[in-house]
């Protein structure tokens, strides 16, 4: 019985087989990440659908539909913005802007990085104008004219 136990702990371990991985369905996870309202992540993976997969028609032309979709947006976003520089609501021009830049392709960055220019710029303007202004009227306060100082 001891001779048995010695042959099999001196045979080898049998090579140990990797289990059989399915491969990735990158539509299938395109059209979940989708159905929960990620579209970012959904133009992710559906660049990752391989030419050869049943898929790729129908991963192509969701890309263009979801390409579009996002290009209307964003000129939505960017009219938003104009609006808001015009109306003098220059920080909610800044924050749209600045959300703006991190989506916009390389085409259009150039166009919303100078609107966010200008935005930021007026904001700074409007800053320099209130600290003056703070400061005449702290000036008057302590003249004894608090009628003028308001």
């Amino acid at each position: 019985m001891g001779v048995v136990f010695l042959a099999a702990c001196a045979a080898p371990p049998p090579p140990l087989q990797p289990a059989a991985v399915a491969p990735r369905n990158y539509f299938a996870e395109a059209q979940q990440s989708l159905a929960n309202g990620n579209v970012i992540d959904t133009v992710l993976l559906l660049h990752c659908v391989s030419d050869s997969s049943p898929d790729f028609p129908k991963a192509k032309s969701m890309l263009v539909q979801l390409v579009a979709k996002s290009d209307k947006l964003l000129n939505k976003l960017i009219a938003r913005s104009d609006d808001a520089l015009g109306d003098g609501l220059y920080l909610k021009s800044v924050v749209i802007l600045s959300d703006v830049q991190t989506r916009v392709g390389a085409d259009r960055k150039p166009e919303v990085d100078k609107k966010l220019q200008v935005a930021r710029e007026r904001l700074a303007a409007i800053k320099v104008e209130f600290e003056d202004k703070l400061k005449r009227g702290k000036e008057r306060l302590r003249g004894g004219d608090a009628r003028e100082a308001l």
